[in-house]
């Protein structure tokens, strides 16, 4: 069974927002570093967390796409995309104060 369209084009648009969403985090991780190290350790620790995480459900997105259920694959992916938005706002608004 292939993928339909709109799937594929979901799939699509939510791997480039995570490639955005991880320049993002590291681009305020290294402005957190250079402001307050104290509040850095702290989200670095977060982040570390957060990307052990994600790589446990990017390989359980890696199963679900070899077996063919797309609609899976892709609500886990989303999943990942939400908990990698949640850690990046957080670092953001800790390098923005």
């Amino acid at each position: 069974m292939q993928p339909t369209t709109p799937i594929i084009i979901i799939a699509v648009l939510a791997f480039v927002l995570e490639i955005l969403i991880a320049f993002w985090t590291e681009r305020d991780l290294r402005r957190l570093k250079h402001r307050n190290y104290s509040q850095f350790s702290r989200y670095h620790r977060l982040h570390v967390n957060f990307n052990q995480l994600s790589v446990i459900l990017l390989i359980i997105t890696g199963w679900q796409l070899a077996k063919g259920h797309y609609a899976l694959m892709l609500g886990t992916y989303l999943i990942v995309l939400l908990g990698d938005t949640f850690k990046w706002h957080r670092i953001w608004q800790a390098a923005k104060n």
